[in-house]
């Protein structure tokens, strides 16, 4: 029997991706996050990967664990969230998060996606939010 992920607990706000958005960053070596499922759980993780090959025709691309790099996922794009670089998605196309807004944040040391508030925006021309991460 297959189990869904428990989601309940944590809904971002919102997707800032259009899907045509996703398309175009989906290549080879671009970091992006991916959705897993916790060993003996009922719960899901978002996790940072590298994009090893995109199939176009199947719309997926094959992944691999970025602290594994032995593990690879096979995911359609749609389940892809991608992560761009400061180089690939300028500041000023970026979406400015305000106070309160629940987001998915990379945990310090980690590679995983936890639950997080903004607490603080960055300043003017900086990338760096301050965030409450939930226990």
């Amino acid at each position: 029997e297959k189990k869904e992920c428990d989601e309940a607990r944590f809904i971002p706000s919102k997707d800032i991706w259009s899907q045509s958005e996703r398309i175009t960053y989906l290549k080879q070596g671009n970091r992006a996050a991916i959705k897993t499922k916790v060993a003996n759980t009922a719960h899901c993780r978002y996790i940072v990967c590298r994009i090893v090959s995109v199939k176009h025709e199947q719309r997926e691309c094959v992944l691999t664990d970025e602290e594994n790099h032995r593990v690879k996922y096979t995911q359609t794009f749609a389940n892809i969230l991608p992560l761009p670089s400061l180089h690939s998605v300028s500041l000023s196309k970026r979406t400015i998060f305000r106070v309160g807004t629940k987001v998915l944040a990379i945990y310090p040391s980690t590679t995983c996606f936890y639950p997080a508030v903004i607490v603080k925006p960055p300043k003017p021309n900086q990338t760096k939010y301050t965030l409450c991460f939930d226990d």
